[in-house]
């Protein structure tokens, strides 16, 4: 008990962390959990709480992104109970590595995966009380990161090399400042069932 006040404390002051919904499925079997929202540290330990409370037969995502480490630690979590994701609307950055994880993966009608390269943000520099921004720098093949996302995504896409290849080989050729959309058009080449 007291772990859940102490959870439900630290998800209520922090408005960044992502919502997490369910609802009751039409047949009275289970439920669907709809994560809307950044992805943060916290939600990962927020996701396994939801989890062990309600049995959840479907994901839906929307989300514009956030923490590289917190969504694939969500995704290990996703990817080990075999429940199927659902990308509505749009899925980018660390979102992506929620949405791979399912069993299946769904793009709903005019929603986009979007996938770039992960990045570090450089701290800002006071010099002299003037304020330096310092941009961000992209993630570089055969970094650890590099190494900890295609590991995640073998073991997502449940040991077929070639689809975890190509997500990781097209996240890392597109720069951090764009997306690479997956939607209807492309998304069974990448392992996705377009729902219409």
């Amino acid at each position: 008990m007291k772990t859940l006040i102490l959870l439900i404390l630290v998800i209520s002051f922090n408005t960044n962390a992502m919502t997490m919904t369910t609802i009751p499925e039409d047949d009275g079997e289970g439920f669907y959990l709809v994560m809307k929202g950044n992805v943060i540290e916290s939600d990962v330990e927020l996701l396994e709480y939801v989890l062990r409370d309600k049995p959840i037969t479907r994901i839906v995502l929307m989300s514009r992104g956030g923490n590289v480490y917190a969504g694939l630690g969500m995704g290990d979590i996703i990817s080990s109970l075999g429940i199927p994701t659902f990308a509505l609307n749009y899925c980018h950055s660390a979102c992506n590595f929620i949405f791979i994880a399912g069993k299946s993966r769904h793009v709903i009608l005019n929603s986009i995966v979007g996938l770039h390269n992960p990045y570090y943000k450089m701290p800002d520099i006071d010099f002299l009380g003037a304020i330096i921004k310092m941009p961000n720098v992209d993630a570089e093949v055969n970094t650890e990161i590099y190494w900890d996302m295609y590991k995640s995504f073998i073991k997502s896409f449940r040991g077929d090399e070639r689809l975890a290849h190509m997500w990781v080989a097209k996240m890392f050729d597109t720069d951090s400042e764009l997306l690479f959309h997956i939607n209807q058009d492309n998304a069974k080449e990448y392992g996705c069932v377009p729902l219409l």
